[in-house]
């Protein structure tokens, strides 16, 4: 009876170890409709991995600069250096023309009478700040030889439409130092 018991006992260890033995087979695979969604692939991009999981296309990106692409109606106030106000500049015919030049890279056109562009660095966070590198780090010709300009242009957070952005230029010229400060409405 001893050898009964140790007999059953075998004879189901080696029932187990040769049924375990069988080849595993896949189950046929199963398709995720979420996977056919397009995503931005591209870290350089606004809306990098939105819509993620799903198929890379790079079509879908857009990028800093080519959010500010349009034309702006610009009302301006001017600053003295000592901070004190000079005057509002609120003309309706001010036009701030805004275009891109690569992804990060964007020039406007509207703040000098004679047509000189500014040119602006954006980045991901849609903060747009003046090319400064064109002088020496010191700032960016603005309208002519004697005036550098430095500053930036960003997303008013406050406006839910995300049509206007918010001015602040530095204009350093061999008369004084002159702060531009304002809002660029989108039209």
């Amino acid at each position: 009876m001893k050898y009964l018991g140790f007999l059953f006992i075998l004879f189901m260890a080696l029932v187990l170890f040769f049924g375990a033995c069988q080849k595993w087979t896949d189950p046929p695979p199963k398709t995720d409709p979420r996977l056919d969604s397009p995503y931005c692939n591209d870290p350089a991009a606004v809306n990098y991995n939105w819509g993620f999981p799903g198929r890379p296309d790079d079509s879908v990106c857009y990028y800093p600069a080519d959010m500010y692409k349009g034309t702006y109606v610009f009302k301006d106030s001017i600053y003295l250096s000592n901070n004190v106000f000079s005057y509002t500049y609120n003309n309706a015919d001010t036009f701030l023309y805004m275009y891109s030049l690569s992804k990060n890279k964007m020039g406007v056109v509207g703040f000098c009478p004679n047509g000189d562009t500014l040119y602006f660095t954006v980045d991901r966070g849609l903060h747009a700040t003046v090319d400064t590198g064109l002088n020496l780090g010191i700032g960016q010709m603005f309208c002519s030889i004697a005036d550098t300009a430095s500053g930036t242009i960003a997303l008013d957070i406050t406006d839910s439409s995300n049509r206007r952005y918010i001015v602040n230029i530095i204009v350093a010229s061999d008369t004084g130092t002159n702060f531009h400060r304002g809002f660029a409405i989108k039209q």
